[in-house]
């Protein structure tokens, strides 16, 4: 592989057909996995803080009861609170596209 270095930067400088020969050239699979991320990253932005909780606790796999006793609420109050929570900050992307951001409102001390 013919690479240099120039002010810290590597530079590829090998041919197409050498590229072309890399297993992982040929793989997308990530482009569709990256904007999955981009897209959550940009909802979680908007979500409040207690959406963002319940939202970070179910994808860490937590049980609901767990959940739900930690907010004191059932546990499906405690799901019906995070799809609203997510159903609000869709609404708030949304908005966002058609005029000025709408961030989520801050958390009261």
């Amino acid at each position: 592989m013919n690479a240099y270095t120039s002010c810290g930067v590597s530079r590829y400088r090998g041919s197409p057909k050498e590229l072309e020969g890399l297993k992982g050239a040929w793989d997308t699979s990530w482009v569709a996995e990256l904007d999955k991320r981009i897209l959550v990253q940009e909802l979680i932005g908007f979500m409040d803080m207690e959406t963002r909780d319940l939202f970070f606790k179910w994808v860490r796999g937590d049980e609901w009861e767990e959940i739900a006793g930690d907010l004191g609420i059932s546990a499906n109050a405690a799901q019906h609170r995070l799809r609203y929570g997510i159903e609000k900050a869709r609404e708030r992307v949304f908005q966002s596209t058609n005029r000025k951001p709408k961030p989520a409102p801050a958390e009261q001390k």
